[in-house]
């Protein structure tokens, strides 16, 4: 089965996995989060069982693309729907699928020959930021009396004494 996913350079073909954010849930998804999930820990035991022979493999979890599917998928420009993806994500656009492409050709270049059972996450910063996409000024003023309590109030007392 492996020698059928190695190419002559001895590098397997990186995986791809995903991950979709939206409103509404849609009937495949629970079956893809699972698979994904899956694909990462593969290419990680693979990374591992491989290594021996210098074959690396790698997955890559894109976030929302701009791909005929995705597009219908993730809602029209200025929708709602386009809206509730792009304010999870710190780069508030859609990625086209050149971005992923560039990741797969250096993951599989010999400039990324130190790099195994990495999966990366293509995603505009959807991963970094928890999913929560960059803080509203609306959200901050609404905490900050809150957050300024706190910090006169939350003073302990100590002995001084270090042992």
């Amino acid at each position: 089965m492996l020698a059928e996913l190695v190419d002559e350079s001895e590098r397997l073909v990186p995986h791809r996995t995903g991950r979709a954010t939206r409103r509404r849930p849609a009937p495949p998804l629970p079956r893809s989060r699972g698979a994904r999930g899956g694909v990462i820990r593969l290419a990680s035991y693979l990374a591992h069982e491989l290594a021996p022979w210098n074959i690396r493999t790698n997955s890559i979890s894109p976030g929302c693309v701009a791909t005929p599917r995705g597009l219908n998928f993730y809602g029209a420009e200025g929708s709602a729907d386009r809206q509730v993806v792009l304010n999870a994500q710190l780069t508030k656009r859609l990625g086209e699928p050149d971005d992923i492409a560039s990741a797969v050709v250096y993951l599989a270049s010999d400039e990324a020959s130190w790099i195994n059972g990495l999966n990366l996450a293509i995603d505009g910063g959807h991963h970094a930021s928890g999913g929560a996409g960059t803080a509203d000024a609306n959200d901050v003023a609404v905490h900050s009396p809150k957050t300024a309590a706190w910090s006169t109030v939350d003073h302990w007392t100590t002995s001084g004494a270090r042992a």
